[in-house]
């Protein structure tokens, strides 16, 4: 636990201009795929290398999910309104469908040396192959927010960390099949 504090507090550090927050955050999921296959904690100055060469690549990547989280909210904002129970929840099935995948994408894209397109195409891939994965973010998540709901306190002090340490441990039970999935797209 001593670590996630360490992750949070470089994360937090690494984020405090906002512009710096998603490429921080790439960064972090670097940072703790490393911790949790390796057992080393890096140091700061890696996690400022790795901010550094996530820039770009955070931006390209995350302009996309933020326009399709606009559409999908306009949708639902609509569909609440036309009072049409049966499409609200299709279209919520969708975004919690989109958000996993995308959760996938950014693990591949950050860890595996693939384009964008290549990473959500492994991406909605593995979704497919694994759909237990998608029960595991499910409950990580709802503990999450447990966690912030009972112990707020606890949850400022891990809030990004935990996630994505969930996401890592869930991600790193399909990066055998990513690797050879990536193989037979190249």
């Amino acid at each position: 636990m001593g670590k996630l504090l360490y992750l949070n507090c470089v994360w937090v550090l690494f984020s405090l201009p906002l512009i710096t927050i998603i490429p921080s955050t790439f960064a972090l999921i670097r940072f703790t795929t490393i911790w949790i296959c390796d057992g080393s904690t890096p140091t700061v100055s890696y996690y400022a290398k790795q901010l550094r060469l996530c820039f770009k690549d955070s931006y390209l990547f995350f302009i996309p999910i933020v326009f399709v989280l606009f559409i999908v909210w306009l949708d639902v904002h609509i569909m609440a309104y036309a009072q049409n129970n049966l499409w609200f929840y299709c279209i919520l099935l969708i975004a919690v469908i989109f958000s996993f995948v995308a959760h996938f994408a950014i693990f591949i894209k950050v860890n595996i040396s693939v384009n964008i397109r290549q990473s959500w195409i492994l991406a909605i891939i593995m979704v497919g192959k694994r759909p237990f994965v998608f029960l595991g973010f499910i409950l990580g998540y709802g503990l999450l927010a447990l966690l912030w709901l009972f112990q707020t306190g606890l949850a400022i002090c891990y809030m990004a960390s935990l996630a994505v340490f969930i996401l890592c441990k869930l991600c790193l039970f399909s990066i055998e099949e990513i690797e050879l999935l990536k193989e037979t797209l190249s």
